[in-house]
């Protein structure tokens, strides 16, 4: 009654958060295992260049075409590989928020629920 009456606007807290759900089931350490399965396979096109680089005119369009994607997806690795950070460090920062160490609180283990759960009590809360 006192937020409905003093901060009417935190109560559609939950509706803004949609999609807070499926944030809350991210699994960082899953996260983790893709982004080294993508540098492992960009490094085996890097070696797939440099091989084919060797075999002399046969493979000269092959070269050319494979130099064209590689640099397509080295910029789209470096991107990738910088929002892999960012999320890393708002884990970690959302930790701390919540007075967790992330050392010892890995994401999936604490505010991930936390996150999820605070905003559908507060609508519960809101609704008696």
């Amino acid at each position: 009654q006192v937020l409905s009456e003093k901060l009417p606007e935190l109560l559609d807290f939950p509706k803004d958060l949609a999609s807070l759900e499926l944030a809350a089931k991210v699994q960082l350490k899953s996260l983790a295992e893709e982004m080294q399965a993508i540098n492992k396979g960009l490094e085996k096109v890097e070696q797939e260049l440099t091989i084919s680089e060797n075999d002399g005119p046969v493979s000269e369009i092959f070269c050319k075409t494979l130099k064209g994607f590689l640099s397509g997806a080295e910029a789209e690795v470096r991107a990738l590989t910088s929002l892999y950070s960012n999320v890393g460090r708002n884990a970690d920062a959302l930790a701390l928020y919540f007075g967790e160490d992330p050392a010892r609180c890995p994401f999936e283990q604490g505010e991930a629920s936390m996150i999820f759960e605070f905003p559908v009590a507060l609508l519960e809360i809101s609704l008696d």
